[in-house]
């Protein structure tokens, strides 16, 4: 169809317009023409200004007269040879940062509902983590199982609080029988994945990570021993039972008692927590794992029962904090167990393994001491600590051992122009290892071994560990090497070691001659004669500077060895 031009006399249809013919000489049927008038300009457009737009306008105009003083000064001062002044920036008002509780306490219904929705929620995920680790027991699926059944422990031992039961007892304990079979397995892969970073730098350490696959593997077939199954049917029924005795439960309790019932049993886990951090000391770590024992029913009811109690994000915060740091100390404390009690079959190797464990126990005793400093954070996760931590009772008569090291290579030799780097021989080795099993025979036990840094030292320290089993108990500590007065050995043992009662330390001479004749009778004249190897029982009845210990008995080598 031709376009219509706009610009020309437009004809418009009436009623008694004649029918205009077309090329083919058809009549067209009777239509109105619409008239296409030409669209206007920008210029030409108007609109009707609304309300909102000019508001819009006026708050601009305002703000553009209130800063237009401030530019005629600028362009005033701002000369040729002036310096233009400082612009001040606006800082926007920040707001009071305010600790609210999370979500606001419910009531009595919704408390035992929501205990409800909790087993629920916790059993689901139990039987999918179970799954998972029966699938394929990785890393990350032992870890996520294991903490899905201390959360179901912790919701089960509510529900015993409101409804005693020994089929949830009993479920209870098949749950703590599973969890203590895969913390093995747990601690064997934290190990594996810290040995593998240092396989690249110290290759010797292969057959140490091939003895940790090897335990990984018995620790699977354990677990596989377990009786998964009918556990899972007992532990179905316990929990169906349960929710039943929780729906009749609500129509007896009221909303005062039910909260009471809450708070009494998070009470009774923060009284024992509390307890255990009277005796926490840095001269036994022993201690600081029972607290992390105590800490972990306290952190898991914390974390269910934040929608019921009045719980702020910062108590939250400090309970991730402590058992991070607790769990850190128990990871290193374990695999420096390993290294100690493992059968080394190389020398090379061995010296290798003093360099890591060094380090390791440098990283624990930082962290033991983040730990120490962070005890009064205890007291703002639920209530203040009752107990005050005095680092435990000092023990008033405790016996000290005091061995010397074994057979060493000579002084001077050019191979170790260090007198710390000199390790002891293969014959000193095997010496020690058989005066290590006259000790076992002579039932000494201790609680804390403490031995020099220097490596002759070390190693037999390694060697007493490896043969009892107890690579946990030790410790290295300065003020055992030889140029060490003996006055400054009994201060840090006053200072550090007050509360253990059995103490054995390992060091060199002149120094550990000087110490027993210094608390046997008072001054260092009267030194005995301690070979290498040879060992020497104190009672020590106070423990403080002079004459305060009692000389039972000094053993040579020999004579250890040949004790049948």
């Amino acid at each position: 169809m031709k376009k219509i031009n706009t610009q020309k006399t437009v004809r418009t249809t009436t009623s008694q317009s004649t029918p205009t013919r077309t090329a083919n000489n058809r009549k067209r049927p009777k239509t109105n023409v619409k008239i296409r008038q030409k669209s206007p300009t920008k210029t030409e457009r108007t609109r009707t200004p609304t309300k909102r737009t000019e508001r819009r306008r006026m708050v601009k105009t305002q703000a553009s007269i209130e800063r237009a003083p401030m530019k005629r000064i600028t362009k005033q001062v701002v000369g040729p040879r002036s310096v233009r002044p400082p612009q001040v920036k606006r800082v926007k008002p920040t707001r009071p940062i305010t600790t609210q509780p999370i979500r606001r306490r419910t009531s009595t219904a919704d408390v035992l509902n929501f205990i409800s929705q909790a087993l629920n929620k916790s059993w689901d995920d139990y039987l999918i983590c179970l799954d998972r680790f029966q699938q394929t027991p990785s890393r990350k699926n032992v870890h996520d199982l294991r903490v899905s059944i201390r959360r179901f422990t912790t919701v089960m031992d509510l529900v015993d609080r409101f409804n005693p039961d020994n089929m949830i007892r009993r479920a209870r304990i098949m749950l703590k029988e599973q969890l203590s079979e895969l913390s093995t397995l747990r601690d064997v892969h934290v190990e594996m994945a810290r040995v593998s970073r240092f396989l690249k730098e110290v290759p010797e350490m292969k057959s140490f990570y091939d003895d940790l696959r090897s335990k990984e593997s018995n620790c699977l077939k354990a677990a596989k021993k377990l009786p998964w199954k009918p556990n899972r049917r007992f532990i179905e029924t316990a929990v169906n039972r349960a929710k039943i005795k929780l729906n009749a439960r609500r129509t007896t309790t009221t909303t005062d008692s039910a909260r009471q019932i809450v708070e009494t049993s998070l009470d009774v886990a923060f009284d024992g927590l509390s307890k255990k951090l009277e005796p926490v000391t840095l001269a036994d770590y022993t201690t600081i794992h029972k607290v992390r024992l105590a800490f972990k029913p306290v952190r898991y009811m914390l974390e269910m029962l934040q929608a019921v109690l009045p719980l702020d994000r910062r108590q939250l915060r400090t309970v991730t904090l402590l058992s991070r740091i607790m769990g850190q100390i128990q990871d290193l404390e374990v695999l420096m167990k390993d290294l100690v009690e493992f059968r080394w079959r190389e020398e090379t190797v061995l010296s290798a393994v003093l360099e890591i464990w060094l380090d390791l126990e440098r990283r624990k005793t930082e962290t033991a001491q983040r730990f120490i400093k962070a005890l009064p954070k205890f007291g703002e996760i639920w209530k203040p600590i009752i107990h005050e931590q005095s680092g435990g009772a000092s023990a008033a008569s405790k016996t000290l051992y005091v061995l010397r090291h074994g057979i060493a290579i000579a002084r001077g030799d050019a191979s170790y122009p260090l007198d710390s780097d000199r390790p002891l021989t293969p014959k000193g080795i095997k010496r020690m290892k058989r005066v290590a099993s006259g000790m076992r025979r002579l039932k000494i036990s201790f609680d804390v071994m403490l031995t020099s840094p220097y490596k002759r030292a070390l190693e037999t320290a390694f060697v007493l560990g490896q043969q009892y089993g107890v690579g946990e108990m030790i410790q290295t500590c300065t003020a055992l090497t030889p140029e060490v007065l003996p006055e400054e050995v009994i201060r840090i043992l006053q200072e550090k070691y007050s509360t253990s009662r059995q103490l054995l330390l390992i060091g060199h001479e002149p120094q550990l001659s000087a110490l027993i004749s210094t608390m046997t009778s008072g001054s260092a004249g009267a030194r005995p004669l301690l070979k290498k190897g040879g060992l020497c029982k104190l009672q020590v009845d106070k423990l403080q500077p002079g004459k305060c210990a009692t000389l039972l008995w000094l053993l040579t080598p020999r004579q250890l060895v040949n004790i049948t």
